[in-house]
């Protein structure tokens, strides 16, 4: 008999047991807010990487949260979030400067920020 979390649907069958995998927060990376009507750019600076060596335990997952100074988008929370990618245990991000620039044209009648949000990364 198996022994840890177990789930069962209505009808009887097992829908979630110890072999079944689930979702491992691992760490967040904070990207702090960049003028884009200031420069119109991408600052060098917000490009990046890291090492953690438990990505190789799984696969890799993540999501954006605001920060604590996010700017609304209309009625709700929007932001402009790096491209993500994992090669071995690196993940890696980088601003596009074209997405960069349709986010600043998108935006005209609002100060063009992008950044203040988290990379939240994880495994499943």
């Amino acid at each position: 008999m198996p022994v840890g979390l177990q789930t069962w649907r209505a009808d009887g069958t097992l829908s979630l047991s110890i072999t079944t995998r689930l979702p491992k927060v691992l760490g967040r990376v904070y990207f702090p807010s960049f003028n884009l009507t200031a420069g119109g750019s991408v600052p060098s600076n917000v490009n990046g990487s890291l090492q953690d060596g438990r990505l190789a335990n799984g696969e890799l997952f993540y999501f954006f949260t605001p920060g604590g100074n996010s700017r609304p988008y209309y009625d709700g929370w929007a932001a402009l979030g790096p491209a993500v990618s994992l090669s071995g245990t690196t993940l890696s991000w980088v601003w596009d400067a074209d997405t960069v620039r349709a986010w600043k044209a998108a935006t005209l009648s609002y100060e063009s920020y992008a950044g203040d949000c988290y990379l939240n990364y994880g495994i499943f």
